[in-house]
């Protein structure tokens, strides 16, 4: 049977052998997430079996895991033309390798942070979790079915709830609570606007013609604010204004080794997701049947907001975690601002940001993990004293800011680029104004990234301030990561998606 014949058949009338033949087709594939829960049985029988070892041997098996996942993946890139799987559910493009290529990358630096951090708990549910992030978050890439799409996005997210909560601490606890409520009422959002896109299409396959052309003879009201409410989902996801309430106390009470996953993987899964819906929503073309709204205006809005809240916060903040955490959300309103065009060189300096962004918040979080108070004040004098850990400061905040010479500034640049040529091609002033206001808000960041340095650099030390105590291994993985953000700015086209 023809790769794409199963998109546009009717699935109920299809005979037993086909559906057969359509698994044993997809089965090759398939293979990276028959692996992570291969993956996550194998650990939970070794953590029961091997309990008194599981302390190491849970890292190594997961670490070689993760690894073969990488591999197999990478062996699916370069595939000479996109393949549909389980009956048109899922979909295998260069763009959905691309993004389970990036998710494999942050389980494996994951996997290395909490190995060579000094305070580690729960090593078997650890990674457990994180191996079912993992699945969920390769599926979300995958996915163009709505139903697929959300039983993913409650796998990362159920999973996500429990990391939080699994260290026993108040503030853990109640970050745990605040995350799974905001949670749910996303999800419950989402999926009432997934039921109302199936009432009207009688298709769960969001990329299936019919789907589109339900659309177009449905309520243009009605089919807006399905559309609304499914982005909720989404949103929530990748930690953007409205739904980001969630990730300071998130990110301020959980293992910085967690936080660093939550920023990469989780963020990376919910803007893959948003890929696969937005040829959808251009497709139905809104201004045609509702001409009150826009989608690239919205998206555009939420950028906007991401990047006002998520700047303008972070200026007052005394805490490195929390600074960070809302500096997340203006990278997610960096990242949709290309997206507010349906233009391949949005899409691609999206990914490329995505993918520099990896590197470039690894490199954060380790170095902050390695001071033992959280206090952007208490930094005083400490680049001085450790000079390794000092330039690896620099080069993350400097790349975070994106200045060169580091993939911040390709990053940002291409994100930039990207909504030139928009406004160059179309002449709407809403690229231009997004423009601006890009360029300025990354003005903005300037003086909270600096801040830390301003302490490391220009503040006299503290007596009762303890420097940063680093081993050989830590030192080993600054420098790589180090040299990763800065080594792309010399050869970009390592990490781009085309």
């Amino acid at each position: 049977m023809p790769r794409n014949s199963f998109l546009h058949r009717n699935k109920v009338n299809m005979h037993p052998s086909e559906y057969i033949a359509d698994i044993k087709f997809s089965l090759p594939y398939f293979i990276p997430e028959i692996t992570l829960l291969s993956l996550l049985v194998l650990l939970t029988v070794l953590g029961i079996v091997f309990k008194k070892q599981s302390v190491w041997l849970t890292p190594a098996v997961f670490f070689m895991g993760i690894s073969y996942v990488f591999c197999t993946t990478y062996q699916q890139w370069g595939i000479s033309q996109p393949i549909w799987l389980y009956s048109g559910t899922l979909y295998l493009q260069s763009k959905t390798v691309y993004f389970k290529l990036l998710i494999a990358v942050c389980g494996v630096f994951t996997v290395v942070f909490r190995e060579i951090s000094v305070k580690k708990e729960k090593t078997l549910e650890f990674y457990l979790l994180i191996t079912s992030i993992l699945f969920g978050a390769n599926l979300l890439a995958m996915s163009y079915n709505f139903l697929v799409s959300f039983l993913a996005l409650e796998i990362v997210s159920l999973s996500s709830y429990a990391l939080v909560a699994m260290f026993n601490e108040k503030p853990a606890a109640e970050a745990s609570v605040k995350y799974l409520i905001y949670g749910m009422m996303a999800s419950g959002i989402m999926l009432y606007g997934i039921s109302l896109l199936f009432g009207i299409t009688g298709s769960l396959n969001f990329n299936d013609i019919i789907f589109t052309k339900q659309l177009i003879n449905s309520s243009p009201v009605l089919v807006t604010v399905a559309f609304l409410m499914v982005f909720a989902g989404v949103l929530f996801k990748i930690s953007a204004f409205p739904l980001h309430f969630w990730s300071p106390d998130v990110y301020q009470s959980s293992a910085v080794y967690t936080v660093a996953f939550f920023s990469t993987a989780t963020k990376i899964a919910g803007f893959a997701l948003l890929f696969n819906l937005l040829p959808t929503v251009w497709q139905y073309d809104f201004k045609c049947y509702v001409s009150w709204f826009r989608p690239e205006l919205l998206l555009g809005l939420f950028a906007i907001l991401s990047l006002l809240v998520g700047n303008f916060a972070a200026l007052g903040q005394t805490s490195m975690k929390r600074m960070l955490a809302y500096s997340a959300i203006a990278h997610s309103g960096f990242i949709l601002l290309p997206l507010t065009s349906f233009e391949s060189q949005a899409y691609e300096s999206a990914a490329y940001y995505m993918g520099a962004y990896i590197f470039i918040t690894f490199l954060a979080f380790f170095a902050i993990s390695l001071v033992k108070t959280d206090e952007i004040a208490s930094y005083k004098g400490l680049g001085l004293e450790k000079p390794f850990w000092g330039i690896a400061m620099i080069v993350a905040m400097v790349a975070l800011t994106g200045l060169p010479p580091t993939v911040g500034f390709i990053s940002k640049f291409y994100i930039f680029s990207s909504v030139w040529d928009s406004y160059s091609l179309e002449q709407e002033k809403i690229y231009l104004f997004l423009l601006v206001f890009g360029v300025l808000n990354a003005v903005v960041s300037l003086f909270y990234y600096l801040k830390p340095l301003y302490y490391m650099y220009l503040k006299p030390k503290d007596s009762d301030t303890e420097p940063p105590k680093i081993s050989v291994f830590q030192i080993i993985f600054l420098v790589v990561l180090s040299v990763l953000v800065v080594g792309l700015f010399i050869k970009p086209d390592l990490i781009k998606l085309y």
